[in-house]
């Protein structure tokens, strides 16, 4: 659905607005902004030129890092190149108030965040096989895809960390391949499993903003997200 010039003009003047005051914000929240000056139009409907917006305005000074932020579904988090994304707070409804990024030094720092204008084809959502960590930084494993392997509630589940091909591998104990797991982790009883900070640094993978998770056969891999692959 095409949007009207005014609604354009309304979400690039939220766009400029929060980069001049290094917010970390979602596409989510310049909509709900945006209805707050008076726009009754439908996030579905102006998140694509919110996104837009932001690369638009952002240029070399913001990046994205796909991250948890306790919705139903993962959301990209907009935020300057030297900021934590792990410091990113949703707003508070309904006055929408929060305050600018925190101090680089204050959090996880990223590996090598790519900028808004040189991240050409970023993966557009997480239905592609694309995930981000938590708050804490942790990389949740889906159930969905543990019991692919057959990875049970209670069940305990192998790791293999490789910081040369910067992979994690994840198999059911009874098809572990090699002499002994670098790390094991226990499925929760909603099937899911959390990888800390420190098994993702155990291959490399700590502080990226974006993971590629798949499963296939009896093994979930996980990846740093490489859009052009």
């Amino acid at each position: 659905m095409a949007l009207d010039a005014s609604t354009k003009r309304q979400i690039d003047g939220v766009v400029k607005n929060w980069l001049a005051e290094n917010r970390m914000f979602t596409a989510f929240e310049i909509s709900l902004a945006v209805k707050d000056q008076g726009v009754r139009e439908r996030h579905r409907n102006m998140k694509e030129y919110v996104h837009e917006a932001i690369a638009r305005e952002g240029g070399a000074t913001y990046t994205r890092t796909l991250k948890d932020v306790g919705a139903p579904v993962q959301a990209w988090v907009y935020h300057t190149l030297r900021a934590s994304p792990d410091n990113y707070r949703p707003l508070n409804r309904p006055d929408h108030d929060q305050p600018a990024a925190q101090p680089a030094d204050d959090g996880r720092p990223l590996r090598n965040p790519v900028p808004l204008n040189a991240n050409t084809s970023p993966p557009a959502s997480a239905s592609d096989g694309a995930y981000g960590t938590d708050a804490e930084g942790r990389l949740k494993v889906s159930a969905e895809l543990l019991r692919g392997i057959r990875a049970m509630p209670g069940s305990e589940v192998h790791l293999s960390c490789s910081a040369l091909n910067q992979t994690i591998v994840i198999t059911p104990p009874n098809q572990f391949l090699g002499e002994s797991p670098d790390e094991k982790v226990t499925v929760s009883d909603d099937g899911e499993a959390l990888l800390s900070p420190g098994t993702l640094g155990k291959a490399e993978l700590d502080g990226m903003q974006c993971y590629l998770v798949e499963g296939s056969g009896n093994r979930i891999s996980i990846t740093e997200y490489d859009p052009d692959e």
